[in-house]
């Protein structure tokens, strides 16, 4: 029972990345973003995480000035690859690379704003909870 719940929180990445990757297709008006392709896009996303973060424990970690631009180029690059031709525009047409990389860029701003607004809370809430 131990062991299943260790993987509760990829499991929790993986669904609330997939909500944010389909609210970007609904503010980015692109179609053909179904509930499927946003799971597999967030699986993607976090396969492609756990592989580089088990890399990063045998070569050793980018600094952070590199690290979080780097990644970010990697997840928008990889999304617009994946959506380019699997989303559609509201005309009817393929969404291509950049269409791919505005759904994307979307998709981890909301990510980045939830977890800005998580972390704010927790800041505000732990000072309040010492011993």
């Amino acid at each position: 029972m131990q062991s299943i719940l260790q993987f509760l929180p990829l499991v929790l990445v993986l669904c609330m990345y997939a909500a944010f990757v389909r609210l970007a297709a609904r503010i980015t008006k692109a179609s053909g973003v179904g509930w499927s392709r946003a799971f597999q896009f967030s699986a993607l996303i976090l396969v492609l995480s756990v592989l580089v973060r088990a890399a990063s424990l045998y070569v050793g970690e980018a600094p952070m000035p590199l690290a979080v631009p780097l990644g970010v180029a990697v997840h928008l690059a990889l999304g617009s690859w994946f959506f380019r031709n699997r989303a559609m525009a509201a005309d009817g047409q393929v969404v291509g690379w950049s269409g791919g990389a505005k759904l994307t860029a979307v998709a981890l701003g909301l990510l980045f704003l939830v977890m800005a607004a998580l972390f704010g809370l927790l800041s505000a809430l732990l000072p309040t909870m010492q011993p």
